[in-house]
């Protein structure tokens, strides 16, 4: 009796190891799935600055500065930005996307600088009006969804998300304080992390491709030469479709 119950035992787990393997394998094979996504949001500016990302702005910050480091919000305010991508959503979980951001940096319309010399104290004014910066980035993120959307009417998502790309300074012909100023570009980069969902609102009727109304949102962690970091906040329109 004990013979039979072990092999009866053996065959049962060796068929359970079986089956578990063929559906690994089976599961190992991904659904690939294309989308091209459209998003807009605001920035709220994050972290503390010893300088403002061009040569120029970095000469005043380095030379006379009191305090090593300036709170964001007392340079920046909230500003918008908008873009686009294409990825691919694999295994219904995990997507890849790679694309193109621009964001429209704004100053404080009044800002004290703490600088170590009272007499050379600057009230930097209407910085909005004089110089206009912006960010022309290319993005990858890679987000992991905690539901299969190829199943699922919605999922959150996180993941993490770099860019790199140009911090543009458009001052030309402009100066502040006996100090002229041109247009620079630099080369500038961040790294952070990604959250929010995905609600499907049409699906093909053989679900080739669906809609979905997004929650996309990002946090900057890293940036490189005083880059503003922001947290994002804003919506997409993503359209999925298989190829």
């Amino acid at each position: 009796m004990r013979k039979a119950l072990s092999i009866v035992l053996t065959a049962a787990l060796t068929g359970l190891f079986l089956f578990s393997t063929s559906q690994a394998g089976i599961a190992r094979v991904a659904k690939r799935i294309n989308v091209i996504s459209f998003y807009a949001g605001s920035s709220a500016i994050s972290g503390k600055y010893d300088g403002l990302g061009a040569d120029k702005w970095n000469q005043i910050f380095e030379t006379n500065l009191a305090s090593p480091d300036v709170d964001g919000g007392d340079l920046y305010k909230s500003c918008f930005h908008l873009g686009f991508d294409y990825g691919q959503l694999r295994g219904g979980k995990l997507l890849y996307s790679f694309g193109f951001r621009y964001t429209k940096v704004k100053f404080q319309d009044s800002t004290t600088v703490p600088f170590d010399d009272p007499g050379f104290l600057y009230i930097i004014r209407s910085l909005e009006d004089d110089f206009n910066v912006h960010l022309y980035d290319l993005g990858l993120d890679v987000n992991y969804f905690l539901f299969d959307l190829n199943l699922q009417r919605w999922s959150p998502y996180f993941g993490l998300g770099g860019k790199v790309g140009f911090m543009t300074f458009d001052a030309e012909g402009r100066s502040l304080e006996g100090y002229e100023y041109s247009t620079e570009s630099q080369i500038k980069s961040t790294i952070g992390v990604n959250f929010g969902a995905d609600i499907k609102v049409w699906s093909a009727p053989k679900g080739r491709s669906f809609v979905t109304l997004s929650s996309v949102n990002s946090w900057d962690l890293f940036a490189s030469g005083n880059r503003p970091k922001y947290l994002n906040v804003g919506g997409a329109i993503k359209y999925y479709f298989k190829p």
